[in-house]
């Protein structure tokens, strides 16, 4: 089996996604138990989400390549994705940034210690909002379940119309 540009942004951009959810969070705790380690651990996280996300953001245009011509996909999605993605990645790199410098300002324990990791979970939610968001849209370019379009099976099971659906599969 060979690799193409599809699956290395499929294997990757879960990553930053992910990472950037789960350093915010860490960081978040982080204002309550006041530990350092735990800070920086939390800092790093978000610092290597930035890294991850290089790579995940370089390997969609490959990806565009190969499910462009796709019947099942929708170039408004592709397209949609597309422009968030820009954001994401400069908000995931403008929090791990802001992430690197936190943990630059805690090594020399200056009084902006505290504004700066206030700072890096600001830029950390607005980055895993961009992520996720970023994401869902990514979603919706294979994934007509999430797409609310009239009349998928999805619809029909959520809203509890299995004989709708048993209609539409005796097409078949």
């Amino acid at each position: 089996m060979q690799i193409n540009g599809a699956h290395w942004h499929l294997l990757l951009n879960h990553f930053p996604i992910i990472l950037s959810i789960i350093g915010t969070g860490f960081l978040f705790a982080s204002l309550f138990i006041k530990n350092n380690g735990f800070r920086k651990a939390s800092l790093f996280i978000i610092v290597v989400a930035g890294l991850f996300a290089i790579p995940a953001y370089n390997t969609g245009e490959a990806a565009e390549d190969v499910v462009e011509n796709s019947t099942v996909v929708s170039e408004t999605y592709l397209e949609q994705h597309e422009e968030f993605a820009l954001g994401a990645l400069a908000a995931i790199i403008g929090a791990a940034v802001v992430a690197l410098i936190a943990l630059g300002i805690m090594q020399w324990k200056s009084e902006w210690t505290g504004l700066m990791i206030l700072l890096a979970f600001l830029a950390s939610i607005i980055a895993a909002g961009f992520l996720g968001y970023t994401g869902y849209t990514g979603g919706k370019i294979m994934h007509a379940e999430i797409r609310n379009e009239a009349g998928s099976q999805t619809e029909n099971v959520k809203f509890g119309n299995t004989e709708k659906m048993k209609m539409d599969n005796d097409d078949d």
